[in-house]
């Protein structure tokens, strides 16, 4: 009974640590400069398998903070995780549509094919990228840039196949058809 206590305070108190990462990671592009990312780490220290009970986008932060979390998970649970995060932070911690250059964008491409179902979700969500240096916010304003460029350009990494980023937003939604269609085979 005492055990149970202890677990169940242990996940509340990580779950209210994600929450302040979540909320800092709003304008943050990284981990760096989190400070709840240490108490992340330390709770997960104590209940090592606590990201068995949490939502996908807590459990994404989990695991980008948390890499051994990460290495425990099925890739399917992984999947999950990481494409909740894709609209769940600042943008510029996944780069430009089809960059794989930030640690998210890698970890996420690293579970190859397990992570192809989720992102394929994702192509029509049309969530605008609200990038916050200027170069990537002015691109994403002109271009229509979404969470499904995202995604898309992330499953074609995945694929080896390319992703225009810098076409028209109809050329991207009909580019999204056709992956979505190629990767479903």
């Amino acid at each position: 009974m005492e055990n149970k206590r202890q677990d169940d305070e242990t996940t509340r108190d990580l779950t209210a640590a994600l929450a302040a990462v979540r909320r800092a990671a709003e304008t943050r592009f990284s981990l760096a400069g989190i400070p709840e990312a240490a108490r992340v780490r330390d709770l997960v220290a104590r209940a090592p398998d606590s990201w068995k009970a949490l939502a996908p986008e807590d459990a994404f932060f989990l695991f980008e903070i948390d890499r051994a979390a990460a290495a425990r998970a099925e890739p399917r649970r992984l999947a999950e995780a990481y494409c909740a995060g894709l609209g769940a932070t600042a943008p510029e911690w996944w780069g430009i549509p089809g960059s794989t250059d930030t640690a998210a964008a890698a970890h996420l491409v690293a579970l190859g094919r397990a992570a192809l179902p989720c992102l394929i979700t994702r192509f029509d969500d049309a969530r605008p990228l609200p990038y916050h240096r200027s170069e990537a916010a002015t691109a994403s304003a002109e271009l229509a840039w979404t969470v499904a460029d995202l995604a898309a350009g992330l499953a074609a990494a995945i694929a080896g196949i390319g992703y225009e980023h810098r076409a028209a937003p109809s050329e991207r939604a009909a580019r999204r058809r056709e992956l979505e269609h190629t990767l479903a085979s």
